[in-house]
């Protein structure tokens, strides 16, 4: 989503031990755009990604992972998603 002239990406962590330790936006030229990474410590928290301004879709994205017993599902693939203005 797109607000206030931020980008926000969120996303939904499910485990106990499982935690996204970081995140990274590049743009469409694979650019890295400096990235705001917020998490809850709560299990089945939700993680918001936060780029100011708008980056050149379509966006890729880094993640840091981590947790005894957890797994990741690799890759993440949206296409024709909408960035809408709110």
């Amino acid at each position: 989503m797109v607000q206030s002239g931020f980008t926000v990406v969120s996303l939904n962590v499910k485990g106990k031990t499982a935690t996204l330790g970081n995140a990274q936006i590049f743009d469409a030229d694979g650019k890295p755009w400096p990235t705001i990474f917020s998490q809850s410590q709560e299990e089945g928290s939700t993680v918001q990604i936060v780029v100011a301004g708008k980056p050149q879709p379509p966006l890729s994205l880094a993640l840091v992972a981590s947790g005894a017993g957890a797994t990741v599902e690799v890759p993440i693939v949206l296409e024709h998603v909408a960035v809408v203005q709110k």
